[in-house]
């Protein structure tokens, strides 16, 4: 299932890293106070911190692989144990992350939530990035 910019249902918009809620014309376009600018930020930094040990763990584990990897001396069967550590990390944050930004969503009212997604459509032309979302943000 795809959202309408092509990417999965609840993927932020935007690039990785857009504060959009502290953007000055998004704000004003959408009406956001600042009251609900700092919840949305609190939340982010929320998130941020929650997750800190996740991508701690996740750097280790996929240096670790990468040096099996280089290695090639790791039986198959101890690779697989490292990929599902790695990939099991990267989706606790791409799920903690996909969370963050419907809790987000969710203080919008969907006048301002259809307004988000029409600026970042404009802003940044659906699929033009180049590269999945960094789970760390």
């Amino acid at each position: 299932m795809q959202g309408r910019d092509g990417r999965p249902p609840g993927n932020a918009p935007g690039p990785v890293g857009w504060k959009w809620w502290d953007d000055p014309e998004v704000k004003q376009a959408l009406d956001l106070t600042d009251a609900k600018s700092k919840k949305i930020e609190t939340m982010y930094q929320d998130r941020l911190h929650e997750a800190q040990p996740w991508v701690d763990e996740f750097l280790r584990q996929n240096a670790k692989l990468q040096h099996m990897t280089a290695d090639r001396v790791a039986d198959e069967e101890t690779y697989r144990v490292q990929v599902s550590r790695v990939e099991s990390l990267r989706a606790r944050l791409i799920e903690s992350r996909t969370v963050m930004i419907y809790q987000f969503f969710r203080e919008l009212t969907p006048d301002q939530y259809k307004k988000l997604q029409d600026i970042t459509d404009r802003k940044f032309h659906s699929g033009d990035r180049g590269r999945g979302p960094d789970p760390r943000h």
